[in-house]
């Protein structure tokens, strides 16, 4: 491992980010000891793309689940107070349900106050606990294995089939990576998809293949970006995106909306149009994309209640939120004046668009 390090950075050091040797040189490099060295990421690999644990299941399955979960939670100490699985719901499989999924080194605490919109509209709500996230020791969110996001899409996809009779996923960031998967392997499941910032691709190319090829194969030893956002984990859940089917269909789905800020330079917005449309195109589902105007302040994270530049537009946000889920075409909101513009005195970059800074040290 030691050895594998020198020579990327040398390589790194030598070449430069944006030479165009870089980026075949590291792949070659990761396709050759990235499976010797972790096979376990390849079977995991093997697994995201023929899933095998996806079941239908009743309500009273799902809901044992659920309870299953929150118990092994509630036995930890663990697990921060906020960040522990929540589910809403009405005693019975309600006509709808959606299950909501956090990003990379977020919690359930993120969609903790959309979830009770859905809810009051009669939705039965479940927003599970990506694995290794939500810790006391937060930098832990780095441990998760590929092997580990695959479960997760599979369980929850199962879950969400006993909660209601249309179903649907809302996801964030990285959430969004794991709603799309599950949109497209969840066997019919999923009707309605809401992607808010879908983190497909970093912003810049060349950074996107060193986080895939080396910090996702575990090549490197871990970086936190700002202390607290794992490249190993970001890494995961770009090899998950490369599980994706390549005509992108989701079978049953019938509306797809995909929301971010158009101040957001963390993301690659190409990617999450290009990828997202050409999944509604092959599903026949509805489709909307849009940009929040720079001008509200937003970068990368529209979601987390408790964000200073969320929280002036929260309301209305998330009313947008809600109807571009369930299909309504929100576009014109966005765009109009009905979104108060939020002052900042001074730009400050989200937890990705450091990714740049710290990859060029």
């Amino acid at each position: 491992m030691v050895f594998v390090s020198q020579v990327i950075v040398l390589l790194s050091e030598i070449l430069g980010y944006a030479s165009p040797l870089f980026t075949p040189l590291i792949t070659a490099i990761s396709l050759i000891l990235g499976p010797t060295l972790h096979p376990e990421i390849v079977a995991a690999q093997d697994q995201l793309k023929s899933p095998s644990e996806i079941e239908k299941l009743s309500y009273d399955d799902a809901i044992a689940r659920v309870n299953d979960i929150i118990a092994e939670e509630n036995s930890t100490n663990d697990i921060r107070p906020e960040c522990h699985s929540i589910m809403k719901d009405h005693g019975k499989k309600t006509d709808k349900a959606v299950v909501l999924i956090h990003g990379v080194s977020g919690c359930p605490a993120h969609f903790a106050e959309l979830a009770n919109k859905f809810y009051n509209e009669g939705y039965n709500v479940f927003i599970p606990r990506m694995p290794k996230h939500g810790l006391t020791d937060n930098n832990r969110h780095g441990e998760v294995t590929l092997a580990e996001l695959a479960s997760f899409a599979e369980q929850t996809t199962s879950i969400l089939s006993g909660l209601g009779e249309e179903a649907g996923v809302a996801g964030s960031s990285g959430g969004s990576s794991v709603a799309t998967w599950i949109a497209q392997y969840g066997k019919g499941t999923v009707k309605k998809l809401l992607l808010l910032e879908p983190f497909y691709a970093t912003y810049d190319k060349f950074q996107n293949t060193l986080v895939k090829k080396v910090y996702g194969w575990n090549l490197l030893p871990d970086i936190l970006i700002n202390g607290n956002l794992s490249l190993r984990a970001l890494g995961k859940y770009l090899l998950l995106v490369d599980s994706y089917k390549p005509d992108m269909y989701a079978p049953g789905v019938e509306s797809i909306s995909v929301i971010l800020s158009e101040g957001d330079t963390g993301i690659d917005h190409s990617e999450a149009a290009n990828i997202s449309k050409k999944m509604a195109d092959s599903s026949g589902a509805e489709y909307q994309y849009v940009e929040l105007p720079k001008s509200m302040g937003l970068k990368h994270g529209i979601i987390n209640p408790g964000d200073p530049l969320v929280i002036p537009h929260k309301e209305k946000l998330y009313d947008m939120y809600y109807k571009a889920y369930t299909g309504e075409k929100v576009s014109a909101l966005a765009e109009s004046n009905t979104i108060e513009d939020t002052e900042t005195e001074e730009e400050q970059p989200s937890q990705l668009s450091e990714l740049s800074l710290v990859l060029e040290q």
